[in-house]
């Protein structure tokens, strides 16, 4: 039995045992600075029957002045189109009206015990819903009994149709991810072999193609720990935190070096010179604008559980991200400007095409990120994922074929093509 058939039985065994569970801390001074009502966790549902069970214990004991046994405070649940609505309301009571379902949570006193479950059956009947869970005090049970530092933990766990771990904008990438591996694994082992081909051939490294296969390893990456971190998340309800970051910062890092490789060539790189210029400048920068890259999707992993944000490029970081990409994208243009003045005919034949190529990738993912802006909150992450992995893969695949195929326009034009051009910058 082979490898491939080994994982397929794997994923087939493992994603029979779905069972998400998240623990979540409220500080109680933030609870009570926001009306005694705190947001703890949403989840998208499909059409059909999906169970919410929560349970709660606080940090430490309370200071108790008739030494009951139990406080008790109430879990609310609130339909996507009543979020707002929620939010704005200024009063226990008026959030209690607006929310679709509530009930009494007991939560024992001695800061050491788990209360029982409180369990909410969630009916979708037209279509998918996301569904937004808080805690609530409106009795002020808490009021003079909190020690400082006190916390709420509260653990969930969330079953989508079908006993589905997976909220519904989550749900469907497991298998595809899998496959998606194995064809990019495949598609560098082949591109790896035309390195070594052409570098045993012409005795001389091809940068440009190196770079694209540097570009497509990252994205590898990317999807391995991304689907690593899936079948564990399959498997124990809670997933690998440090699996899926390292799987973000990888798919981030894809996607600057792709950038890089677009900009390097409209300014001529390979096309009117091979050397760059100010190298030790130009990379350390380079290196610095992919650091802030991954960075900017670190600390996004900060607010990941936070009620608006529903894929990794949610919130402030997106945007951020697009502020970025469109000022590459004016450099990128900038390069092309300044490489048609001294291009012969031929190369402005190849200008003209990569442009065109070029400017549809620096400006997907801010058009990605707009239409989510639009669209219903569960489909937004599903968008954004295959969004920014088609754009990628496009990517990839063209520069493979630019490097690779005889009959490419990039192959036409190159210094490798017409070795008598000159190897520095031109000026």
């Amino acid at each position: 039995m082979n490898l491939v058939s080994l994982s397929i039985i794997l994923l087939a065994t493992i994603s029979l045992s779905l069972c998400k569970i998240t623990t979540v801390s409220v500080p109680y001074q933030k609870m009570k600075k926001a009306q005694n009502n705190s947001y703890i966790i949403k989840f998208s549902y499909d059409i059909g029957q999906g169970t919410f069970v929560g349970r709660a214990k606080f940090n430490k004991p309370l200071i108790q002045s008739n030494r009951e046994d139990n406080s008790t405070l109430t879990v609310a649940v609130v339909l996507d189109d009543k979020w707002e609505e929620y939010q704005a309301a200024e009063t226990c009571k008026q959030k209690l009206d607006i929310a679709r379902l509530s009930d009494k949570l007991v939560i024992p006193n001695d800061g050491r015990t788990w209360g029982p479950d409180q369990t909410f059956t969630l009916v979708q009947i037209v279509r998918r819903r996301t569904y937004f869970f808080t805690i609530l005090d409106c009795e002020g049970v808490l009021n003079g009994k909190n020690p400082a530092g006190l916390k709420i933990d509260i653990q969930t766990e969330m079953l989508n149709i079908e006993n589905s771990h997976f909220s519904s904008e989550e749900e469907g990438f497991l298998y595809p991810f899998f496959f998606l591996l194995i064809i990019c694994s495949v598609f560098l082992s082949k591109n790896m072999q035309r390195l070594i081909k052409l570098y045993n051939k012409e005795e001389e490294l091809d940068w440009a193609f190196l770079l694209a296969n540097i570009t497509l390893i990252m994205q590898i990456l990317n999807i391995f720990f991304e689907w690593t971190h899936m079948l564990i998340y399959s498997s124990n309800g809670k997933g690998s935190f440090v699996l899926q970051l390292f799987g973000q910062l990888f798919g981030i890092a894809a996607q600057f070096t792709m950038a890089i490789l677009f900009i390097l060539i409209s300014w001529g790189w390979t096309i009117n010179y091979s050397e760059l210029e100010n190298f030790d400048i130009y990379i350390p920068l380079a290196v610095l604008l992919g650091i802030v890259h991954m960075m900017i999707v670190g600390l996004s992993k900060l607010t990941d559980d936070e009620s608006h944000k529903f894929h990794q490029y949610g919130g402030f970081v997106g945007w951020i991200i697009v502020f970025l990409r469109l000022g590459m994208f004016i450099y990128f243009l900038f390069g092309i400007k300044d490489t048609l003045k001294t291009a012969r005919e031929k190369v402005k034949v190849f200008i003209y095409k990569f442009v065109i190529v070029g400017s549809l990738y620096f400006l997907a993912f801010p058009v990605i990120l707009f239409i989510t802006s639009f669209i219903a909150d569960y489909v937004q992450h599903r968008i954004i994922t295959i969004g920014t992995l088609l754009m990628q893969c496009i990517a990839i695949i063209f520069m493979s074929f630019q490097f690779t195929s005889k009959s490419s326009g990039y192959n036409e034009v190159s210094i490798k093509a017409n070795p008598l051009l000159p190897y520095g910058k031109l000026d």
